[in-house]
């Protein structure tokens, strides 16, 4: 595979017959990514295409954003005290997002609308065809990586990661999930993210502006690594952050890592993957604590073990950090939700830490002083 991002900008013009991507400093991020596609990875046919297709939406969403703002300004359009679920991958962000949206004053951005932020044109039957692409997308990732339904399930109406607003401007650590990218990855590290929150605040306004004024509640592991640049653009937002014992995140993390570059290329290699996210997730953590120096009070600190012990519980307690109103009817309904949405509901295959090259007595020595400081309790491995 051979991407040009010229090429690329010229296809995602044509098909929309649109010419204005927005502000220029977006290009960077592309072609730093664009190039590392070219050089670092081995892609058998389907995850080419898949990568591809994936570069393609994200420029024509560039496009139609540029168009629909252009069309009715959303600048002006508050963003009501965000909330934001922080933490690794594998740590139950999932299921916390999936409860907070049962919440009526809350809306966890739906996959459709985190693939498309704008509908161009407007109206419920471009929604409803968006909404059914997103889903051939979900499905053609199934497709190309069956054991994925199992550890990340994607569906057009459920709530799901704002990873995908950052992949619109080529500034994105997910792409680090899907793929191994050494140079994408030493050049991200040292970028400041603040200018590619911005452009996911934009993107929020318009969902509000589509779908109206709720209170959104926002999910993904990437925010873990860029905190600072979050409040600077969010200074309003409650976060909530999820802590779960280093070696099975790690362990979880590699697992599924491994399932997702198998569904693009031939380059999966265990041990690799192992030691890229010990590092980085060390990257992460001491960024963590420095950023939480001075901002205690924006956070509310949950445990993976209390979260799945009761989430009910859990869930009111959030309501009250957050301030949304503590209806008490909602316990049914997250009673009802967790009878129809056990844990392991599409399966699960073992896995071990030994076939990413990890030991949890490594691991446990080099992340003790997050254990202790968090009070996280040890978990048996898989």
């Amino acid at each position: 595979m051979q991407l040009v991002l010229d090429a690329l900008l010229e296809t995602a013009t044509a098909e929309t017959n649109l010419s204005d991507f927005g502000e220029e400093n977006f290009r960077e991020g592309f072609e730093v990514l664009v190039d590392a596609f070219n050089r670092e990875n081995n892609f058998h046919e389907a995850g080419a295409k898949a990568i591809r297709g994936g570069l393609l939406n994200s420029l024509t969403n560039r496009l139609k954003i540029t168009a629909a703002n252009a069309a009715h300004n959303v600048s002006n359009i508050e963003v009501p005290k965000p909330v934001f679920i922080i933490g690794y991958f594998r740590v139950g962000s999932t299921l916390l997002h999936q409860l907070l949206d049962r919440h009526p004053d809350l809306h966890g951005p739906k996959l459709w609308e985190l693939y498309f932020p704008v509908s161009y044109p407007p109206g419920e039957t471009e929604d409803a065809k968006l909404a059914d692409i997103a889903q051939g997308f979900a499905d053609a990732y199934f497709e190309r990586a069956p054991l994925m339904k199992s550890q990340h399930y994607l569906e057009k109406n459920h709530p799901d990661e704002c990873h995908r607003f950052f992949t619109n401007i080529g500034l994105s650590r997910i792409h680090l999930l899907r793929h191994r990218l050494p140079t994408y990855a030493a050049w991200l590290k040292e970028q400041d993210h603040t200018n590619a929150y911005r452009y996911h605040k934009h993107q929020i306004q318009h969902m509000l502006h589509r779908n109206g004024a709720k209170r959104p509640v926002l999910k993904c592991p990437t925010h873990f690594w860029n905190l600072s640049q979050l409040l600077s653009v969010y200074p309003d937002a409650k976060i909530i952050m999820l802590h779960r014992h280093m070696p099975k995140v790690l362990a979880s993390t590699s697992n599924l890592c491994r399932t997702l570059r198998e569904s693009f290329s031939h380059d999966v290699e265990g041990t690799r993957i192992g030691a890229e996210w010990q590092e980085d997730y060390r990257l992460g953590m001491d960024r963590m604590l420095k950023w939480r120096e001075g901002n205690e009070d924006k956070i509310f600190d949950l445990r993976y073990k209390d979260l799945i012990k009761d989430p009910k519980s859990t869930f009111f307690e959030i309501c009250e950090f957050i301030e949304a109103e503590r209806n008490e009817r909602l316990g049914d309904t997250i009673d009802s939700w967790m009878a129809d949405n056990r844990q392991h509901k599409f399966g699960k295959k073992p896995y071990s830490l030994n076939e990413f090259g990890l030991s949890s007595g490594e691991i446990n020595e080099k992340f003790s002083d997050y254990h202790e400081r968090f009070n996280v309790p040890a978990e048996e491995q898989a």
